[in-house]
C-alpha cells in the first residue's frame, strides 16, 4: 500500500509541476524572478539551453560579478577563480566554465594561471581570451577576459624570448599597446633591420607616422628604410617633407645627396652636399663626399678647393692625404710638415706617413727630428729595408755613426746584396775604427763594382791593420783596369809602408814599384804635387839602395 501511495504522490507532484510550468508560460511575463523561473522550467522541459545571466568571480580574493555582455578585466599575475555561474536553470551542476586554451575542461572553482594568459596575449597580439560558459558541455555564452598589460609585462616577456621570431611578436604587441614608448620601436627596428626585413619596417613606420604625421624622427627613419628597400623616390619625398618642415639636418641632406647620386643627378648631389655643409661646415664626411663628387666628374680643381677650405680643421685621412700630396708636389715643405704632423698624431700607426714626415724634416735640415721619425717608422714596419736604410742615412748625417752602422746592418740582414747599404756599413765601420769589419764590407764592394772610393776604403782599412799586401793587391788589380791618380798614390804609400819592414832586397823591390806607381799618378795628372815631389826623392833613394847592394 505504501508503494502505491508513493507512486501516486510522485505522479501528483509531476503533474503539478507541469501545470505550474504551463501556468507560468501562459500567465507570467518575461523578467523578474518569476520570469527566470519560467525560463528555467522551459529549459528543463523542452531541453533548450538556459540563458546566461552573470559570472561570479574573485580576483585576488575580491569578489566581482560580470554580467552577460560585459568584459572581465584583470592584471597579469593576479589570481582569478570563477566561483559561480548564474543562468536560468534548475540544475546548476550542469553549468561549467572554460578559459579557452588554458586550465582544464571545466575551470569552475579552479585558480586560472593568468601569467600564462599574459604570455599568450603578449606573444600573439590578441586582446582578449574568451571564457566560455558551458551547459551540458555546450557553449551558451562567452565572457571576454581582457588583461591590463603594463610596459614591464612586455619587457619581462621579452627577456624570456628564445629567438628573434618571438622577440618580433612581443615587440609588435608592445608597440601597438604603447606607441609612445620609443624603446619598443627601436628594439623592433634593430631586429628587423638586422634580418633585412625592410618591408615590415616600412609597414610599421608608415602606420606609426600616420598616427604622428609631424614626427620628423619617424620621417627620417622611414626615408632610410625606403632607401634600403631601393624605393628611391619615396625616400627622397620623405626627406623633402622634412626639409619643408624645416627639420632637415646634415644626415637628411647627405641622404638626399646619396639618392641623387644613385639617380645620376650630379647637380642635385652637389647641391644637397653644399646644403649639408651649410648645416655643419666641419663635417669631414661631407667634405670628402663633395670633393670626390667633383673628382669623379673630372673637376679636380674644384675638389682641391673643397679640401683647402677644410684644411684648418681637417682631421680625416681622405682630406689630409690630397692636401699633403699637393704640398709635396709644390715643395712647400713647411706646409707639408704641418699637415703630416697633424696626420701622424691622428694616425700614429701609419709607417708610410711617419717616413714622409721624416723626409720632409730632412729637407728642412732637422736631422735629429728626421732620425726620430724614421725610428718610429721602422718600429711600425721592422721588415722594411728601405726604412732602415733611410734611418741609417739620417743617423749618419746627425753624427750617430754607431746607430747608422746598426741600421745599415739591419738592411743587409734583409737584402745582403744592397750596395748602398754595404757602402754605408763599410764607411761607418771605418769611421768607428772597426777595421776588420770595414775591410770585409769594402772587399765585398770591390768584388761587385769598380768604385775608387771603395778601393780607398779597403786600402785605408787594410793599412790601419798593417796589411799592406792587401792594399797592394787591391790597388794593383784596379789599375790594370783603370788608371786613377788617387789609387796610384795609395799604392805607392802601401809599397813605402811595407818596404820599411823588409830586408834590403825586398825594400829595393817595393820602393822601385812605388816609384813606378808615382809615375803612373803623374801620367794621369801631370800637375800632381805629391808625384812631382816624391818622384825625385824616391829616385835618389832607389839609386842609393842599388849602389849599396853592388
Amino acid at each position: 500500500m505504501r508503494s502505491r501511495h508513493s507512486q501516486g504522490y510522485t505522479l501528483i507532484v509531476l503533474v503539478a509541476a507541469v501545470a505550474v510550468t504551463l501556468a507560468l508560460f501562459l500567465v507570467v511575463p518575461l523578467g523578474g524572478g518569476l520570469g527566470a523561473l519560467r525560463e528555467a522550467a522551459i529549459s528543463f522541459i523542452f531541453r533548450k539551453p538556459p540563458r546566461f545571466v552573470s559570472l561570479e568571480v574573485t580576483v585576488e580574493g575580491v569578489p566581482q560579478v560580470v554580467k552577460a555582455g560585459e568584459t572581465l578585466k584583470i592584471r597579469g599575475g593576479e589570481t582569478l577563480i570563477v566561483r559561480k555561474i548564474n543562468a536560468n536553470t534548475f540544475f546548476d551542476s550542469y553549468l561549467g566554465a572554460d578559459v579557452e586554451g588554458f586550465g582544464k575542461a571545466n575551470d569552475l572553482n579552479e585558480p586560472v594561471d593568468t601569467g600564462e594568459i599574459r604570455d599568450r596575449l603578449i606573444g600573439t597580439g590578441i586582446r582578449f581570451i574568451p571564457i566560455t560558459i558551458l551547459y551540458l558541455d555546450r557553449s551558451i555564452a562567452k565572457i571576454p577576459l581582457e588583461m591590463e598589460l603594463g610596459e614591464s609585462d612586455f619587457e619581462d616577456q621579452l627577456s624570456k624570448a628564445r629567438d628573434d621570431r618571438e622577440r618580433i611578436a612581443i615587440l609588435k604587441s608592445a608597440h601597438a599597446a604603447f606607441p609612445q614608448n620609443e624603446g619598443f620601436l627601436r628594439k623592433l627596428s634593430e631586429i628587423l633591420e638586422s634580418r633585412g626585413d625592410y618591408a615590415s619596417l616600412i609597414e610599421i613606420y608608415e602606420a606609426t607616422l600616420a598616427r604622428n604625421p609631424l614626427d620628423t624622427s619617424l620621417m627620417s627613419s622611414l626615408s632610410r628604410y625606403y632607401l634600403k628597400a631601393s624605393r628611391l623616390d619615396e625616400a627622397l619625398d620623405m626627406c623633402r617633407r622634412m626639409e619643408a618642415a624645416g627639420k632637415a639636418d646634415v644626415e637628411v641632406y647627405r641622404r638626399m645627396a646619396y639618392i641623387a647620386g644613385l639617380k645620376g643627378d650630379f647637380d642635385g648631389r652637389v647641391s644637397y652636399l653644399k646644403k649639408a655643409l651649410e648645416k655643419d661646415p666641419a663635417n669631414q664626411d661631407t667634405v670628402v663626399d663633395l670633393a670626390k663628387t667633383y673628382e669623379q666628374a673630372g673637376h679636380e680643381g674644384q675638389a682641391m678647393e673643397v679640401y683647402r677650405q677644410a684644411a684648418p680643421s681637417a682631421r680625416d685621412r681622405e682630406i689630409l692625404v690630397p692636401l699633403i700630396k699637393e704640398a709635396l708636389e709644390k715643395k712647400d715643405y713647411r706646409e707639408a710638415k704641418k699637415l703630416l704632423e697633424r696626420y701622424t698624431s691622428l694616425y700614429p700607426q701609419d709607417s708610410r706617413a711617419q717616413a714622409q714626415l721624416a723626409m720632409v724634416l730632412g729637407r728642412l735640415g732637422e736631422t735629429r727630428a728626421q732620425a726620430e721619425r724614421y725610428e718610429r717608422a721602422v718600429h711600425l714596419a721592422p721588415d722594411n729595408p728601405v726604412l732602415w736604410y733611410n734611418l741609417a742615412v739620417a743617423r749618419e748625417k746627425g753624427g750617430d755613426a754607431k746607430g747608422a752602422l746598426d741600421a745599415y746592418e739591419r738592411v743587409l740582414e734583409r737584402r745582403k746584396d744592397d750596395l748602398d747599404a754595404l757602402a754605408g756599413a763599410a764607411r761607418t765601420s771605418l769611421g768607428l775604427g772597426r777595421y776588420d769589419r770595414a775591410r770585409q764590407y769594402y772587399s765585398s764592394l770591390v768584388k761587385r763594382r769598380q768604385d775608387v772610393e771603395d778601393l780607398k776604403g779597403l786600402a785605408a782599412a787594410s793599412a790601419a791593420m798593417k796589411d799592406h799586401g792587401a792594399v797592394i793587391e787591391a790597388c794593383s788589380s784596379y789599375l790594370k783596369k783603370r788608371k786613377d791618380h788617387d789609387v796610384a798614390v795609395t799604392l805607392t804609400q802601401a809599397y813605402e809602408a811595407r818596404a820599411a819592414s823588409r830586408d834590403p832586397r825586398g825594400r829595393l823591390e817595393d820602393l822601385t814599384r812605388a816609384l813606378d806607381a808615382y809615375k803612373t799618378a803623374r801620367a794621369v795628372n801631370p800637375k800632381s804635387a805629391v808625384a812631382l815631389e816624391k818622384i825625385p826623392e824616391l829616385s835618389i833613394t832607389v839609386l842609393k839602395l842599388r849602389k849599396s847592394m853592388q
